[in-house]
């Protein structure tokens, strides 16, 4: 079973974006997976009041299966959702 860590780093908000309150959360992502780091490093986030949007090309650049790439996108964007 994947065990998921987050910890926002910084958060920067954008000045003269489109919508207004964007705002991009660098995030450290964790993931372990029987006491097994399968995963350490950062991906960016951006928010605003359309949705959450992790980096793409950042989680696919990764050596991660398919699935854990879903998986973990999924998750960051519940997380940034709580987090205000």
């Amino acid at each position: 079973m994947l065990n998921y860590h987050f910890e926002i780093l910084q958060v920067h908000a954008l000045k003269r974006h489109k919508l207004a309150g964007t705002r991009d959360y660098e995030t450290k992502v964790v993931i372990h997976k029987d006491e097994k780091i399968v995963y350490d490093g950062t991906i960016n986030v951006r928010r605003n009041k359309e949705g959450v949007f992790p980096d793409v090309d950042a989680i696919n650049d990764k050596a991660l299966t398919p699935s854990i790439r879903k998986e973990l996108s999924k998750k960051l964007k519940e997380y940034i959702k709580k987090a205000k």
